[in-house]
């Protein structure tokens, strides 16, 4: 939600790289309706990306353990991340709600 509020406090700043969790949201989203309404190999690309992360962190800690864990540290990392710029994108660029620019850059000065 930070990256939305800087965007409005410096106009410029919001880069394609900071919309990719959101579209990791939007896509795993649509890839999970498809598989519902369509075809279950629709689940193919998450089912792959999720084993390429747990071979990634097998071979970098050799922990089994560790490995498991980053399943699903990833998978909350990168949909916090995504749902939380989603809200923010939409709350505050679309509907406009929340604290106006001028109470952000005053919290932000620490006023």
């Amino acid at each position: 939600m930070s990256r939305i509020t800087l965007h409005l406090l410096y106009p410029g700043s919001l880069k394609l790289v900071h919309w990719l969790p959101a579209m990791a949201v939007l896509g795993t989203a649509a890839l999970v309706l498809l598989a519902i309404f369509v075809s279950q190999w629709f689940l193919l690309p998450l089912a792959v990306y999720l084993l390429a992360i747990w071979i990634m962190a097998l071979a970098s800690t050799r922990s089994i353990k560790i490995a498991t864990l980053a399943v699903p540290a990833s998978i909350i990392q990168l949909g916090g991340y995504g749902t939380g710029f989603l809200k923010a994108y939409f709350n505050k660029i679309i509907l406009g709600k929340g604290r106006n620019i001028e109470e952000e850059v005053m919290m932000r000065k620490g006023k």
